[in-house]
């Protein structure tokens, strides 16, 4: 009744004692190999009254760096009677490193196949400070072997640098007329540094320069010309922001990737400068989810006769219906519209995991000069799939068609990187 509750919350209001004033930060004994974490992000409490609101905030923020299975703290007393905080971590315990496999298969019923399994190993708390060391491998049509070295400066402002390798080999369409009648091959050894902030944990700002050597050779198509060498310096302003729900099928939030990067060729060819843009939104309504996805990329100046620049286009949700690489250009620009629908989360048999049936609606091109460019020349695709967010990463089957009569068949098995 309204009057006895009355009466119990003023009884609580009369016990209620002002917030505890904070005399120390304890790691129990099992949390030791995150102590200097907690002492650097919580021992500013010291000789402070306990703001929850912000305490549940620095503690979600270092449990959503991800390397712990549980985080948890009290207000307790020490044996000198002072009032303090005792945290308790607990390292996942499916680490603290971790291997990702993928596998990618791609066809475009003409006797064009791409198929590339892929593996990342990583390797995280490195340190105190929480250093990772990451390895990329992939085989088959586009190879890869990438590594790179995250170093954070501090545990409470997140600045790191991050070096790193990478040696790798794809194809780029050759195209007349909006057709391709030949390919490149490209191979490259690239190295370099990068530095950046971290924007809590969903956010990122990053700028580096790389070196990268390598040729480009047409393999398919008029093989007698001439085999181009490339030695290029490379600068980059990357920003990313990622608030969405779910990296493989969001159900709400938006993420956004900003990118310039400038190119100096040490050789004869003139350089690039690139600005790339990537945008998705997704909203949720019971079982249906709507995702926006805009990518664009654009040559701002420099050269468009780089090879080694130009923007692939081609494959599942880039175009469904165009087989994947086989559209390239120094200018390119693609928009999605996705519906997906929720048949499985839960339950016996194949629909134990979250499953979902797809429709997507595309739009894009790549140009091979600016003047080009006109939402008459766009293509149009649309793409069925099959999706589940299975133990071991996403499982996607999906077909897709492309309003020149091209089409396409897509399996992919976890993550493709």
């Amino acid at each position: 009744p309204a009057e006895e509750y009355a009466r119990y919350v003023a009884a609580r209001a009369a016990l209620r004692q002002p917030a505890p004033r904070i005399e120390f930060v304890h790691s129990d004994a099992g949390s030791k190999p995150y102590a200097r974490q907690i002492q650097d992000l919580f021992g500013g409490y010291v000789g402070t009254t306990v703001d929850a609101a912000a305490l549940g905030r620095e503690v979600t923020d270092l449990y959503g760096r991800g390397n712990l299975e549980t985080l948890d703290y009290s207000i307790g007393r020490d044996a000198a009677g002072r009032r303090g905080l005792d945290f308790s971590a607990r390292r996942n315990s499916w680490g603290p490193n971790y291997l990702r496999v993928g596998l990618a298969l791609q066809d475009d019923f003409s006797g064009r196949t791409a198929f590339n399994a892929a593996g990342r190993l990583l390797f995280t708390e490195l340190n105190t400070l929480g250093a990772e060391s990451v390895w990329d491998v992939r085989i088959g049509s586009a190879p890869r072997l990438a590594t790179e070295l995250y170093l954070p400066f501090s545990n409470v402002r997140r600045w790191f640098v991050a070096p790193h390798g990478e040696i790798e080999a794809h194809n780029v369409a050759q195209l007349v007329d909006n057709e391709q009648v030949g390919e490149y091959r490209v191979r490259s050894a690239s190295y370099g540094l990068d530095f950046g902030r971290e924007l809590g944990n969903i956010g990122e700002l990053r700028a580096g320069v790389a070196r990268s050597s390598g040729s480009a050779a047409v393999i398919i198509g008029n093989t007698a010309t001439p085999r181009e060498p490339f030695d290029v310096r490379a600068y980059f302003v990357r920003f990313s922001y990622d608030h969405l729900d779910s990296a493989l099928f969001p159900r709400s939030g938006q993420a956004l990737t900003l990118e310039w990067r400038g190119e100096d060729n040490l050789g004869a060819t003139l350089g690039s400068d690139l600005l790339t843009l990537d945008w998705r939104a997704a909203i949720s309504r019971g079982k249906y989810t709507g995702i926006g996805w805009i990518s664009g990329g654009t040559t701002v100046s420099g050269s468009e006769a780089n090879v080694r620049a130009w923007f692939p286009l081609g494959g599942f949700l880039n175009l469904s219906g165009v087989r994947a690489d086989s559209l390239a250009g120094p200018y390119y620009a693609v928009a999605r519209l996705i519906g997906l629908r929720s048949i499985g989360s839960g339950g016996e048999g194949v629909l134990n995991v979250p499953a979902y049936v797809g429709l997507s609606l595309e739009a894009g091109n790549a140009w091979a000069t600016r003047q080009d460019i006109s939402l008459g020349s766009a293509r149009r695709d649309v793409a069925l799939f099959l999706g589940a967010d299975t133990y071991l990463g996403p499982v996607y089957i999906a077909a897709g068609y492309d309003d020149r009569g091209h089409s396409g068949f897509y399996l992919f098995l976890g993550r493709s990187f």
